[in-house]
């Protein structure tokens, strides 16, 4: 994931929300939206840091 490249491993758990939707009709995939909270992650590993 080209967000995280050259992160360090960390020895402590950290979230990130990611939500998904997807429009289907008659079985097939019609629509995806997706959204995540880069700005969440990145604080948390910011954390670590100070």
């Amino acid at each position: 994931m080209p967000l995280l490249a050259g992160t360090p491993p960390r020895r402590r758990q950290i979230a990130w929300t990611f939500i998904h939707i997807w429009r289907v009709s008659s079985g097939t995939i019609f629509e995806h939206w997706a959204c995540r909270d880069d700005n969440g992650l990145l604080a948390q590993l910011a954390r670590d840091e100070e």
